[in-house]
């Protein structure tokens, strides 16, 4: 199994970084409080970072759809005969209401995205584009020097001993095996 690497330019000035699922980021508490990782500008970093961001009503309905969809198409005739049918259904059900939790959690507190490098809130959330090799596109960011940043894959890498970085509900890191 291999993970995409992406190379980031500026369109302005002669800014080069690189992007990349490197690190295996794992969020230790409370299931609710989870916030959802994404791809961020972090002007603090001065690069692309993941960030921890709320948890949004969007997210929810999608997860909820998808095991409502589940449950329907494992409901049959012969569903009431299999015990583990049976099991994996009440799952499903359970599951969709530790999502129910998850989103009044974050509907109820204020959170702001924070950078899970350098700990700053000072981010532009967006989303990776799925593009072909070496097709460069742009980014719904602009880069401190006014103009907008591109991005473009690069190619893909093993991602089998990736360090890990441990956070908590608030972005705070617990651990963090890169710098070790």
């Amino acid at each position: 199994m291999s993970l995409p690497y992406y190379k980031i330019t500026c369109s302005g000035c002669d800014f080069q970084g690189n992007y990349g699922f490197y690190v295996s980021y794992e969020y230790q508490g409370l299931p609710e409080q989870c916030p959802v990782l994404r791809a961020a500008w972090c002007r603090d970093c001065d690069k692309i970072v993941e960030a921890c961001t709320p948890f949004t009503l969007e997210e929810a309905q999608k997860e909820i759809s998808e095991n409502n969809i589940w449950i329907n198409n494992n409901s049959g005739f012969l569903a009431r005969f299999s015990r583990s049918k049976k099991e994996e259904i009440i799952k499903a059900k359970e599951e969709i209401e530790k999502i129910q939790n998850r989103l009044q959690y974050f509907q109820a507190h204020s959170f702001t995205p924070r950078c899970l490098v350098c700990g700053s809130h000072q981010v532009s959330i967006f989303e990776i584009p799925y593009g072909e090799y070496n097709v460069t596109e742009e980014l719904d960011v602009i880069h401190y020097c006014g103009n907008r940043l591109l991005i473009s894959m690069e190619g893909r890498f093993s991602f089998k001993n990736n360090p890990r970085v441990i956070f908590d509900a608030n972005g705070k890191i617990l651990l963090d095996e890169q710098n070790q």
